[in-house]
């Protein structure tokens, strides 16, 4: 989802493609639904996705700020 954003050169283009890969209809959601089912059974992945959230907001507010 990231680098996806970073392609774009301007930050509301980066901002709105973010926007797209985390609430659009994109094969990313799909994967997501999957690692976060798995994630209530396994804790790996549940660090593993509690991480990858956290860089996801991390790069949400940068680009906000």
């Amino acid at each position: 989802m990231i680098a996806a954003s970073i392609i774009h050169a301007a930050t509301d283009e980066r901002i709105r493609e973010l926007l797209t890969q985390m609430f659009g209809k994109t094969k990313r959601g799909d994967f997501l639904f999957y690692l976060r089912k798995l994630s209530l059974k396994d804790d790996s992945y549940r660090s593993l996705l509690d991480e990858f959230e956290q860089m996801r907001m991390e790069f949400m507010k940068e680009l906000l700020i």
